[in-house]
Order: C-alpha cells, then structure tokens, then sequence
C-alpha cells in the first residue's frame, strides 16, 4: 500500500504541471493579440525601440553589431541604420546583426539602430559607437648600423593618421626607424616594434633579430715570445663574454699560413716556422650563433737567426792576420761577420762574408783578440753574436817555455806536478818561477774551457799521479790549484787572480761554490772526468800554470830602447827566470830584480819573499813612484825585490 507521503508528493507534482500548462496557454494567447497590432504597446502608433545592441568585434575596416529586436513576442521587425561617418550612411536590414565594411582605420564610428513594423513610424534610435583597430604593417624589422653595443631598426610604415610605434628597445618614436644602444656585446637581441595611437588598441607586434659585434682584442696589450722557430703571443681578454680566440700566422715571403683551433685561452704557441722569416699574426674572437667574428692584425714578427756552432771554429793566423771558418747558421739567406777586439784596447777588425768563414787583417803581431761571429740577414732582423776562442798572432817566436807545455790557441798550459804539493801562494810563484808571463790557470772563452775540461784527450792523469807522488800533501783530494777565486769585496763574485777579472763561462761543480774560507778553486779528478770545487789556499796540492806563447816584440826607439838594453843588462843580476828586473826613473843608477807575489798578509808575503832569495824583501809602495813602462805591471799587493850591491833603494 502507498503511503500518505506518496500521495501527497503525486498531488504536489500534478498542481505543479496544471500551472505550467496555464501559463504557455496565456502565453500563446498574448502572442497572438500582438500579431493584430499594428504598432508598439508603449507609444501609439510607434515601434517599441531597441534596448539591447552591442559592437560585437571590429577590424581595422569593419565593425559588426548585433542588437536584440524590441518585443519578442512580434515577429517581423525591420531595421533603419544609419552611420553618419560610413559609406553608406543609411540603410535598412532585416536580421538583428550588420557588418559595416569599408571603413578607415583607427577612426571612431557613432551608429543608431531603429525598428520597423509594416506602416508604423520607427521608433526612438539605439546609438552606440565603436573605433576601428589600427592597420598592421608588414613585417620584418630591419636590422643595421650594427656595432658592439648598438644597432638601428627600421620598419614598413603604417598607413593610418597619428599613429606612433612601440620599439621594445627603444620605447616610443614617431618615425619608422629607432637606434638602440646600450646592448650587450655578442647578444642576440629580439627587436618588436607595433603601432600605437592613444585611445585606440595597439596592433600586432612585428619581429626582428639584431646580433651585436663582438669586441677584439687590443693590440697594445699583445706581448711576444720569439725563438728562432717558434712564435709565443698572449694577449688580453675581449669585453665579450663567452667567446672563443683563433690565432693564424702567415709567413710574409710565400702567403703560407696556419691556424690555431678555436681556444678559450688566453695565449698560443706556433711552433715549426721557419727560422729568420718574418709573419704576420692576427687573433680572431669568434662565438658560435652565427655572429660574425672580429678579427685584430698584430704587427709583424721576425723569428730569429741561429747563431752559429763555436765548437765548429777553426782557426789559422800568422803574424798580421786571423782566419777562421766554420759550420754555417742553420738560417738561410744570412751574412756573417766576424769581428776581432785586441784584448786590452779598443781597437777592432771586422770581416763581412756570405759564406761562414772570415779573416781579420792589419793586426798586431804577437796580440791577443777576441773574436766573435754576428749572423746577420736584411729585414730588420737581430744579429745573433757568437763568441769564440781567444786568438794569438804570430810573432817572430811563438812557443812554451820548455817542451813539456801544452799549446792551444796561442797558450801554453802544465799541470806541474812532483812529490812536493804547494799551497796557492807558492803555485802562483811556482807559475812565474817558470815563465814571467804565466799565472795560475784562467780560461777565457767556453771552447778553451771544453778544452781543458777534456780529461780524455789531455791525459793530466791528475789523479793517479796526485796518489803516487805527492807525498807532503795534506789534502788527498785528487786536485790542483787554479786561479779561481771568490772576491768577496764584489759581493762573493767568482774571478781570476791573473788580472781579477770576471769569470764568463761555464764551471761545472763537484762541491761548492761553499762559503769562505773556503774561497780558492781546485780542478778535481773525478775519475771520470774534471770538476771544479773550492777549498783553503794552505793546503797543497798540483797546480796548473798558464802563459801566452812567447813572441818577440819589435824594439822601438827611445826610451823603449833604452829600458830595454837596462833590463838586459839587469836580467844576468837576478837569481833567476823568475825574477824580472826594475829600474827606477830615467838615468836613476837603482837597478832590482822584482817578483808579484798572490795578495796576502805582510808577514807571509815576507816569509814568502825570502823562501826565494835570503836578501830579498818586501818593497815599499813608496818605492812604486816614477818607475819606467817595463815596471807598471807589478802593481800587486806586495812585491818582493832585490836592491843593488848597496842595499838601498832609490824611492
């Protein structure tokens, strides 16, 4: 059985639907009355007007309006529209919607809609009004004028009246075209640009792409490194981030080049040029993204010459005339010139040649000269200097003092050996006690250095003989005396006792340079070859002595005459061949026999000085006043002479 409730809810539905029915029957009922009116219900005789109308979407050249009729319970309606600015100012339409083309751009637009109905007078106008859109113009923009940091933008213009344009780095301008600056270096950079008119909605964005220029690098600021095959170059950053670097060399002579893969670095190194040539370089910085790379010219580097091998020299002379040839420069297309400097003044001759040999003439019988080698080429290249072995002119005699000396190059050198070793005093009297001229060993030159050093072939046999003969020795050490020697008044600098002068070669230590005392140098055997090491002037030891090869000079009149007859005269009173004699002034009747001493204090020098005569003594420095050319050589620390039969000297 059904519920109360059912049966309430079925009659609460049936009264609902009988109200409806009643309803769409007055409905019905009303739109037919309205078909037998002529006219509106409001005014007699006149439309009921439009209330509802509206611009439903416009263009740059039409607007399209829908409008809703008066009463939609009257069917039938026709419409009067009129636009003042259109066309076609009025016309009459049946539908509830109308485009109006034809129209201007960005122009404003006043419509009235009004309705009809068969011989009723129209009713009361709807106005509304609408702009027109602005006109878009065709694209791209244009890109130009493109530096690092700006470019300039140009652009179609539009066709409609007042317009400006909106440029998205540039911001609003009346004109077609915008410069815009304050970009970033190597960007891309999107440019849109649309026209704008106040009041109105602005158009489409039109697009284009501008690539900013990279910025070099700066020239100045290029430093070099140049090898005689190989150029080395750094240089300084470009302001642009992000980019790369491409160095090219190319030779000048045959347009050849090479280029360097692109590198983040900050330097490069081309190697396997050829030597003496000139190239020019550039770096270019690239970036990848299509931007076009900026390329900076470097100034032209000249790679450098090779000098020549000074072990290849060989060497001639005789008593006006040095020749010498040897392994041409490994350059092509070079000159040499060889230049001899008389050792003690400053006279010099020089020989040109394009083949690697040279002869100095109209030198001085009997000198000493330096002789160096200059590569040279034309093109402004540098020369390149190589200094080879000291050489000797012939004289009238040029030998050692006794056969067991060893000559090179216009020297003479003996290891002097024996069962009695002798502290560096004695090794430098001992030298001179043998020849006048001769020293402690110096070397002057590498060659004359590779020379000595060449245990091989001198065969010193300094080590077996030290071990078998020198029985006093204190210090079994294998070695022998040289001059070498630490000055320490010029900062500790190694010199040469002969003449103090500076030490411009190679030495090859086996201990040392040590601190003083330990202040003179040694040549030691080290078995397989000689090494140089430093030790104290008391111990004794073998010693090498070194002399120039003895030359008869030319007498010349005068006075060298005369001293030179007084010193022949002197030299058979002296004790020995290491004395050499002394006079005083012109015409003085003193007459001495004089030996230099190694600097030392007083009492050695002395105790020295009488080692080799029992009279003889240590002479005043008083005494060096007014002495004659033979006698301005001694100028050492001590002197040890002999005075006359007298005793005394003249001062």
């Amino acid at each position: 059985m059904r519920s109360q409730a059912d049966r309430g809810r079925s009659l609460f539905c049936f009264y609902r639907l009988f109200l409806v029915a009643a309803a769409a029957t007055l409905l019905l009922c009303d739109e037919a009355a309205a078909q037998g009116t002529s006219c509106g219900k409001l005014v007699p005789g006149q439309v009921d007007p439009v209330t509802v109308a509206a611009v439903r979407s416009s263009t740059n050249s039409s607007i399209i309006v829908d409008w809703l009729p008066p009463d939609r319970g009257i069917t039938g309606y026709f419409y009067t529209l009129s636009c003042p600015s259109c066309p076609t100012q009025q016309l009459n339409a049946s539908d509830e919607t109308y485009t109006f083309r034809g129209l201007t751009a960005a122009t404003e637009y006043s419509f009235s809609i009004q309705a009809g109905l068969r011989n009723c007078r129209l009713s009361p106008a709807f106005h509304l009004s609408r702009r027109t859109e602005l006109s878009n113009i065709p694209g791209p923009v244009h890109i130009s004028d493109v530096t690092e940091t700006s470019f300039r933008a140009r652009w179609a213009a539009s066709p409609d009246v007042g317009v400006e344009y909106e440029v998205s780095c540039a911001g609003r301008v009346p004109d077609t075209t915008a410069v815009c600056t304050g970009q970033p270096s190597g960007a891309s950079v999107t440019v849109t640009v649309r026209p704008v008119k106040t009041g109105f909605p602005p158009a489409p964005f039109i697009h284009g792409t501008a690539l900013t220029k990279l910025f070099p690098i700066d020239a100045s600021l290029v430093s070099f490194t140049i090898t005689e095959t190989s150029i080395s170059l750094t240089w300084a950053a470009s302001i642009t981030e992000g980019v790369l670097y491409r160095v090219t060399c190319r030779r000048v002579s045959t347009g050849t080049s090479t280029s360097l893969p692109p590198s983040k670095y900050l330097s490069a190194s081309i190697s396997s040029l050829q030597s003496g040539e000139a190239y020019n370089l550039s770096v270019a910085v690239t970036k990848q993204g299509g931007f076009d790379e900026v390329v900076t010219w470097l100034p032209i580097q000249l790679t450098k010459l090779f000098g020549i091998d000074a072990s290849s020299a060989q060497y001639s002379s005789n008593e006006t005339a040095i020749s010498v040839t040897w392994q041409p420069s490994s350059t092509s297309g070079v000159s040499y010139q060889l230049t001899c400097k008389r050792v003690g003044s400053g006279e010099v001759s020089t020989a040109s040649s394009s083949t690697p040999s040279g002869t100095c003439g109209s030198l001085q019988s009997g000198q000493e000269y330096e002789l160096r080698v200059a590569v040279q080429k034309a093109g402004g290249f540098d020369d390149v200097i190589t200094a080879l072995s000291n050489q000797l002119t012939n004289g009238n005699r040029g030998s050692c003092a006794t056969a067991d000396w060893l000559q090179f190059n216009g020297f003479c050198y003996l290891l002097v050996k024996g069962s009695n070793g002798r502290n560096l005093t004695a090794a430098v009297s001992d030298c001179q006690r043998r020849d006048p001229s001769a020293h402690l060993l110096w070397i002057t030159s590498q060659s004359e250095m590779n020379w000595v050093m060449d245990y091989s072939a001198r065969n010193w046999r300094l080590r077996e003989d030290y071990r078998a003969q020198c029985q006093d020795c204190r210090f079994q050490g294998d070695a022998a005396w040289t001059g070498l020697y630490r000055y320490e008044a010029d900062g500790g600098k190694f010199k040469w006792l002969r003449d103090n002068s500076s030490v411009n070669v190679s030495i090859s230590w086996l201990v040392g340079p040590s601190r003083p005392p330990m202040n003179f140098g040694l040549l030691f055997d080290a078995q397989t070859r000689l090494m140089w090491r430093t030790y104290q002037p008391e111990a004794r030891h073998f010693h090498f002595c070194k002399a120039p090869v003895r030359v008869q000079q030319p007498e010349t009149a005068g006075t060298d005459a005369a001293d030179a007859a007084q010193e022949k005269t002197v030299r058979t009173r002296c004790p020995s061949a290491a004395w050499s004699p002394i006079s005083g002034r012109p015409g003085a009747s003193l007459q001495m026999c004089y030996m230099k001493l190694y600097p030392g204090s007083f009492p050695q020098a002395r105790e020295e000085c009488r080692r080799w005569a029992p009279n003889a003594d240590i002479l005043p420095a008083r005494s060096l006043h007014g002495l004659s050319r033979f006698d301005r050589r001694i100028l050492f620390l001590h002197v040890c002479y002999i005075a006359n039969k007298t005793g005394k000297s003249d001062s």
